[in-house]
């Protein structure tokens, strides 16, 4: 069970996180940022941290969007991920749209071992 107190402190800590990704869009209209922070690898040993830059944009209700960009010397995938702001699918929609018609990274497969 959560204490009152700690709820409060959390529920506080939502509300600026929200302010100030607000604020952030208020600038920019959309954020373009590696999807994980870490190179992808085999299932037998995944890395830690594979969620982190995901976990902030889920939390807030950020329309967010991963899309392939790439792969690893290692023949791992990379992905590039679009946010905008709340409400700004479309536009996240859009700019995922326009990259995957601009590149041909969606239609390449990793060559598995």
């Amino acid at each position: 069970m959560i204490s009152l107190p700690t709820y409060i402190e959390g529920y506080r800590r939502m509300i600026v996180a929200r302010n100030t990704i607000s604020a952030v869009f208020a600038n920019v209209d959309l954020l373009v940022t590696p999807t994980t922070r870490v190179m992808a690898g085999p299932i037998a040993s995944p890395p830690t941290g594979l969620i982190r830059n995901t976990v902030p944009f889920n939390a807030l209700g950020i329309p967010t969007i991963s899309v392939p960009c790439g792969f690893s010397r290692s023949g791992f995938p990379i992905g590039l991920q679009v946010s905008g702001p709340r409400l700004g699918e479309a536009r996240v929609l859009a700019l995922a749209h326009a990259y995957e018609q601009a590149t041909e990274w969606h239609r390449r497969q990793p060559v598995l071992p």
